[in-house]
């Protein structure tokens, strides 16, 4: 969203967001509302008024919805205005927001329904709280009600826009529209590092699958380094140790926290592989785009909008999620031969400008506001 506001008020459209939590200086127009983070009961008042106070200031022509939690601000908002949605997540399909079995590791095919309360128990997805579980469950049963009464839903890839259709939004208000990749690609790929070096970037939450990352570093040789570049905290840290000492690659793997666009660019030109092995049904996959826009290969797990970006063989590989041998094998055939790393590189760099450049995305989404109108 923050990508996307310097391009529209390039075109005229005067933009204010509404927010929960954050930074007001990110927008010139910015309305503080810590209610839309809450997942409903005994706030309604407050987020209505102060929506309102919002709308009244602002008088917008169309609402942008990107993922509230608070079901009475999304109610309030369909009754007053046309309003776009974007599928960040599954939150209005899904209490966990992401169709995501922690204790097995695997993706949920259910649509939402009272069953949830008992498979919860059994693979771990919702929260075990049940005080707001069934807050996260009424919020899909009451946003699911009101389908019918959202202008259009942007999702950033066809897995997710079956989702939706499947679940019961109508089919002929979806839009599928790809993130497009915020750093500015290079005109021809980066040269294929002398130092192998395999990078996971993005947060390390258990459905993200960073510990099949380290477990694939430790099947290849002793030349080949890892790094990390995400949410390296005091309560991830001790796991991340524990775990590069079980797959003995102690010495190959090293780590940082968050780093702005320019440093993922720079560390980009030095990597041989990007490595996302991601275990829930991604809505796309950003960080792939800016792999793509350096010219470097990935490894990806075939799952969600993954397929959207990633074309098997040509800029990359899809292996079947959790399949570590499987990633380390196809690591140790891009290292390998550093002339198809390059056409790899070139392969994605093409299809990044045919498909994944802020102009297009600006033009598609224009219309997409239009039609709501």
């Amino acid at each position: 969203m923050l990508s996307l506001i310097p391009y529209l008020e390039q075109d005229g459209f005067k933009q204010g967001v509404a927010y929960a939590h954050g930074d007001a200086e990110l927008v010139k127009h910015s309305f503080e509302i810590p209610e839309l983070s809450s997942p409903g009961w005994g706030v309604r008042d407050a987020v209505t008024n102060k929506l309102t106070a919002a709308m009244d200031s602002f008088q917008p022509d169309v609402v942008h919805l990107h993922n509230i939690h608070n079901p009475d601000a999304i109610e309030f908002l369909l009754d007053q205005k046309p309003v776009v949605m974007t599928s960040h997540d599954f939150r209005y399909l899904c209490p966990a927001s992401n169709f995501y079995y922690r204790k097995t590791e695997t993706v949920c095919k259910r649509t939402c329904g009272p069953g949830c309360f008992a498979v919860t128990l059994a693979n771990k997805c919702m929260t075990p709280r049940l005080r707001f579980g069934w807050k996260y469950y009424q919020r899909v049963i009451r946003v699911r009600r009101r389908f019918g009464d959202f202008r259009q839903l942007i999702a950033p890839g066809q897995d997710a826009a079956n989702r939706f259709i499947r679940d019961g939004f109508p089919a002929d208000r979806v839009s599928v529209l790809p993130y497009f990749c915020r750093i500015k690609p290079l005109e021809s790929p980066r040269p294929v590092p002398n130092q192998s070096l395999i990078l996971y970037l993005g947060r390390l939450s258990g459905n993200k699958g960073w510990h099949y990352f380290v477990q694939a570093l430790g099947l290849l040789p002793n030349n080949v380094k890892g790094l990390i570049i995400g949410t390296v905290d005091d309560s991830i840290e001790g796991a991340l140790r524990s775990l590069m000492k079980k797959h003995n690659c102690e010495q190959r793997l090293s780590w940082r926290n968050w780093a702005t666009a320019e440093e993922i660019s720079e560390q980009l030109l030095v990597t041989s592989v990007l490595v996302f092995p991601s275990l829930w049904p991604e809505t796309l996959g950003i960080v792939g785009l800016e792999a793509m826009a350096h010219g470097v290969p990935v490894v990806a797990s075939d799952i969600g909008g993954v397929p959207e970006w990633l074309r098997d063989g040509q800029n990359g590989f899809r292996v079947a999620p959790k399949d570590v041998s499987a990633v380390a094998d196809r690591i140790r055939g891009i290292l390998a031969n550093p002339a198809n790393a390059t056409r790899m590189g070139e392969s994605g760099l093409s299809y990044l400008n045919e498909r994944f450049l802020p102009e297009q995305h600006l033009a598609a989404i224009k219309d997409i506001y239009r039609a709501a109108l």
